[in-house]
């Protein structure tokens, strides 16, 4: 799954390796109508049951919040957790 927001740009460059042997929906829910966003993430949560997600994460202490912000301005390329 990949999330392109407004903070990401329009556009994204991607290899043939990044897409080899992978599946790609593509859904631009925001101009999307109810019933085809709701069909979209029921596909989505679907799968997930499914097969799973794998997320990379950075997992912070709340002691190390300022490695936290300091790695989501450097884009870790993972998700940022803070646990207090």
């Amino acid at each position: 799954m990949m999330s392109i927001g407004v903070g990401a740009g329009t556009t994204v460059s991607l290899t043939l390796g990044d897409l080899v042997m992978r599946s790609h929906i593509g859904v631009g829910t925001g101009q999307r109508p109810v019933a085809e966003r709701r069909a979209a993430y029921e596909r989505v949560t679907a799968m997930a049951i499914k097969h799973g997600f794998r997320v990379d994460a950075a997992v912070f202490s709340l002691d190390d919040a300022p490695k936290a912000w300091q790695a989501q301005a450097g884009s870790p390329h993972a998700k940022v957790i803070v646990r207090p």
